[in-house]
């Protein structure tokens, strides 16, 4: 089992360094650009909330720069930094990295945006990914290619190595 545990960390460990590449969307350093161009050129650009805990220790200095990129390459992006003041011990617990109830943080943050009710509701216009089923979302990195695929009418993520 020890040998098993050790294969798997080794696995998630080199996985989760090819994510991180990826993670700062639209960030330009290291790419030449791919990243901007990819977020700009899709199709379907969704507004994306950022909620983020002043103390939370990961990527405390890359979410500041990852809103600025997202903005800067024409994505619609809305950033909420977690303070103390707002901190309220039901939905936010923390300025950390758990930050609280994660289902009433989205109802707190973008409902205004979700209730068909509401005059700032937001509607899609065209198909989702799952209706059109293709493999368009797609995130270059060095090593190779992350691709979410829709084809089989739910998401498959696979990275596809550089040869």
């Amino acid at each position: 089992a020890p040998h098993g545990n050790a294969n798997e960390a080794n696995r998630r460990t080199a996985s989760e360094s090819r994510m991180r590449e990826i993670r700062p969307s639209g960030s330009m350093r290291g790419r030449g650009g791919q990243g901007v161009v990819v977020a700009a050129n899709h199709p379907r650009l969704p507004t994306l909330f950022i909620v983020h805990g002043v103390d939370d220790k990961l990527f405390v200095n890359e979410v500041h720069e990852l809103v600025e990129n997202m903005r800067t390459a024409g994505q619609d992006v809305e950033p909420h930094f977690i303070t103390k003041e707002l901190v309220d011990g039901k939905v936010f617990t923390t300025t950390g990295h758990a930050l609280g109830d994660r289902t009433q943080i989205v109802q707190q943050v973008a409902e205004k945006y979700l209730l068909p009710s509401s005059p700032e509701a937001l509607h899609r216009a065209g198909e989702t990914d799952f209706e059109r089923l293709d493999e368009s979302v797609r995130y270059p990195t060095s090593g190779g290619v992350w691709t979410i695929s829709y084809s089989q009418g739910y998401p498959v993520g696979r990275f596809e190595p550089k040869r």
